[in-house]
């Protein structure tokens, strides 16, 4: 079975791929591996044939998305060019996997010393703030797992026949997301607290971006070209390093995220048991990011709910009680869960239908709630028939008072 991880030699850092036995014949839901065990409750999981849910997405977005992972020599993974042309996500023709359960979220249990509690919760909401959504939840106990965090005692990997020091490696043989405290070498060393808190956090961010499907992201037919060629680089699902010969400077100010990421993040949940559209917020903002450093997240990744046009989000809601009338023009009519505002998640709305089809035009209309908009006219959030609908405020012929 596969495991990759990030991996310190001495104080250098490398990412490597091991390869623990030869890949098993694809299962019925075409994963390598479907067992479970204590440690791993949820099955290794891909569509048949690494096939992508593709109504999900239109063919330019997704040409979009694979434009961004292609990449360059050291940035991107060029297997993933595949999801706009042959509709598959696969590694150079593997099936890549994930351990996202069925309710389309990737639920782990921590029982690592090595990385605390908080910065599981840490890494946790720094995937949930890249992709707008609720996709990473720390749980209370190994039951209510997809997945276990833990340490091994191990010094020392034998792979092939050559010693490997993994600090970390997601498995693909039932043990988990594995960390080796007998490995890390960092605390040692007069860096800064901070950098080691950061190279600790960016090894488990790392990890959890493979429980969630998404392979290295260094260049090449296998995101791997960094690695390779011993480059340090600022991409946390590669190499990245931060205090020593050849890191960025960059890496100071923390682990951040690129567009990279969140595009290969976007085209692993729909692969996922349950596909969900997740980082679309990246057809509007290409270049935001989030940026952890020292237990502290902070993100320009917008949030709220996009209508009508790129980079218009309503983002907050007033409670209103008042009857008003509607004109005779037609708009748009959405549907709006208000969770996305209240946790600060993203999500492109698609139209519903329009007020003529729900023959709304001309009609006092109950209107129960107010938001405000980033770049146009506040909207409504109107009760009809027992159905709750939000609406452009240029519809009605009177205004919110």
């Amino acid at each position: 079975m596969k495991k990759r991880g990030l991996v310190l030699t001495s104080i250098s850092a490398a990412l490597v791929v091991l390869f623990f036995g030869p890949m098993d014949g694809f299962a019925e839901n075409g994963a390598t591996y479907q067992g479970t065990s204590e440690y791993q409750l949820t099955p290794a999981y891909c569509n048949v044939g690494g096939k992508i849910t593709r109504n999900m997405y239109s063919q330019p977005e997704l040409e979009k998305l694979t434009s961004i992972t292609h990449g360059d020599v050291y940035n991107g993974n060029t297997s993933l060019d595949t999801v706009s042309t042959d509709y598959v996500y696969q590694l150079e023709g593997a099936n890549l996997t994930n351990f996202v359960g069925s309710d389309g979220i990737l639920q782990l249990y921590n029982t690592s010393e090595l990385m605390t509690m908080q910065m599981a919760e840490s890494a946790a909401a720094y995937w949930n703030k890249l992709a707008g959504a609720k996709i990473v939840e720390i749980v209370a106990t190994q039951a209510e797992s997809d997945e276990t965090i833990r340490d091994s005692d191990a010094n020392g990997i034998w792979v092939n026949g050559t010693l490997h020091y993994p600090l970390g490696g997601q498995s693909y043989n039932g043990d988990g997301i594995l960390f080796y405290p007998n490995h890390w070498q960092l605390d040692s060393t007069a860096l800064p607290k901070a950098f080691k808190n950061n190279w600790k956090v960016a090894t488990l961010i790392h990890e959890i971006g493979h429980a969630l499907g998404i392979p290295h992201l260094g260049g090449g037919s296998d995101g791997e070209n960094a690695i390779r060629d011993n480059v340090l680089g600022t991409e946390f699902m590669c190499s990245w390093a931060v205090g020593v010969i050849g890191s960025p400077l960059e890496n100071i100010e923390g682990v951040r995220s690129s567009k990279i990421d969140a595009a290969a993040l976007a085209m692993a949940g729909l692969t996922w048991e349950k596909p969900r559209k997740v980082a679309s917020w990246l057809f509007s903002e290409e270049e935001a990011s989030v940026l952890y450093n020292n237990g502290v997240i902070t993100s320009s990744v917008p949030y709220g709910a996009e209508l009508d046009f790129k980079g218009n989000y309503i983002q907050s809601k007033q409670l209103v009680d008042q009857y008003l009338l509607m004109g005779e023009k037609n708009y748009n009519v959405y549907l709006v869960n208000d969770d996305v505002i209240v946790n600060h998640y993203f999500e492109r709305v698609p139209n519903h239908t329009t007020t003529k089809n729900l023959e709304l035009n001309g009609k006092t209309i109950h209107v129960i709630g107010y938001y405000p908009s980033t770049k146009g006219n506040p909207y409504y959030r109107v009760a009809v028939d027992n159905q709750e609908y939000v609406i452009n405020s240029a519809a009605f012929a009177e205004k919110v008072v």
